[in-house]
């Protein structure tokens, strides 16, 4: 059996807990074993295009219904510093904190004028041993690759691809890793890692991406990678302050207001006074939920109260669904003591499957009788063109 000691100390705070989310913090191997699963499949998927064959290759290292996984993950808090419900968690100044974690994880409180804890979690600094066992022959440089996917791109807990739950590698086996004096260099280390995938999995043909893949890889054009290098002297709230700022800006165009709002929604709760749509789809297209679903959208000024939620079904299906991950990872990466590098990867799968339909629904209660909308069919962007100009912006 091979065996390999990390020792990871987090860069961004991590909030994990066992069955209760008002719990004390957790880090339980379940976690991470899920994590380096999900980055199996994106690496994996750059090599292999048919699903049920992606799923043979990972039933090897991950286990499936059938057998057991080879690989087991064991994790130890070596040094732990926690944050409690309640608690500050920043200075009160970095509000976009509170945009990238959700009001889930952070509150602000306007009688302290700080940033509160809504859960406990792991403050950066925390350190941990994990340690992975596997049994079998040619295994050891994917499993290895999928750890440093997950230190590079990935996190532990919730909202990692918002920043939160960051880790570095400050030990492998015992021996201290050295600081490096500048980023890692993402794409090389992608592609090496990529030839492993590709040796386990007995040198296939690589997919080619004649259609939009129908989850996230790193297929050659099916993703794109962005690293900003940060600034020196910063704090980890800096880096997430900057990040939050970065994104909001390009939700909402630099305006109080996003383009859905504005051209979509604010016309939805409001016809009689901001006119009818002009016709056609153009008219109905929604630009923000390649950013991530749930899309909430509430109404302003005049019309509080109302608002619209973004809501999808596949043809097949009664029911609604409201979420769909982020195609957009933000990854601050730590790689010396106050130096950074920010880290946009974005991954251009399909968002909603090819059957589904998106509707836009009216929220809330002051609509007065008869002029509350129904829900109304809108069209979602081909692709991802406004995250593609985000990250050219950068």
């Amino acid at each position: 059996m091979a065996t390999l000691h990390y020792e990871i100390e987090l860069t961004t705070p991590l909030f994990s807990s066992g069955a209760r989310t008002d719990g004390p913090a957790e880090l339980r191997p379940p976690s991470i074993r899920g994590a380096m699963r999900f980055w199996f499949r994106a690496m994996m998927g750059s090599v292999i295009h048919e699903l049920n064959q992606l799923q043979k290759q990972e039933a090897r290292v991950f286990g499936s219904t059938s057998g057991r996984s080879p690989l087991t993950v064991r994790v130890q808090p070596v040094t732990i510093n926690e944050g409690r419900q309640g608690n500050p968690l920043a200075p009160a100044n970095f509000n976009m904190l509170t945009y990238l974690a959700g009001q889930g994880l952070l509150r602000y409180d306007n009688q302290t004028r700080s940033f509160l804890l809504s859960r406990n979690c792991f403050l950066p600094g925390s350190r941990f041993r994990v340690t992975l066992l596997w049994w079998g022959s040619g295994q050891d440089a994917v499993v290895q690759g999928c750890f440093r996917l997950l230190e590079l791109f990935g996190g532990l807990g919730a909202r990692t691809r918002r920043g939160f739950g960051g880790f570095r590698v400050v030990k492998i086996d015992d021996e201290e890793v050295a600081e490096q004096a500048t980023p890692p260099a993402f794409k090389p280390e992608i592609e090496t890692i990529r030839k492993a995938f590709a040796t386990f999995a007995g040198n296939p043909p690589g997919p080619s991406l004649e259609a939009m893949p129908e989850f996230s890889c790193f297929a050659p054009g099916g993703y794109a990678l962005k690293v900003v290098p940060g600034d020196s002297d910063c704090d980890w709230w800096d880096v997430l302050d900057w990040c939050g700022d970065a994104l909001r800006q390009a939700r909402t165009g630099g305006r109080q207001t996003t383009p859905d709002y504005r051209n979509v929604v604010r016309k939805f709760i409001n016809t009689s006074r901001h006119g009818p749509f002009l016709g056609g789809e153009p008219g109905k297209t929604l630009r923000n939920p390649v950013f991530g679903l749930p899309l909430m959208i509430s109404s302003r000024h005049s019309f509080r109260g109302r608002g619209a939620r973004l809501v999808w079904r596949r043809t097949d299906e009664q029911s609604n669904h409201d979420r769909r991950a982020s195609p957009l990872f933000i990854r601050p990466v730590q790689y010396r003591k106050n130096r950074w590098a920010v880290v946009f990867l974005l991954f251009k799968a399909r968002l909603l499957p090819a059957s589904a339909q998106a509707i836009l629904c009216p929220t809330g209660r002051n609509w007065g009788g008869a002029q509350k909308p129904g829900p109304m069919p809108v069209t979602l962007p081909p692709d991802y063109t406004a995250l593609e100009q985000f990250l050219h912006n950068l």
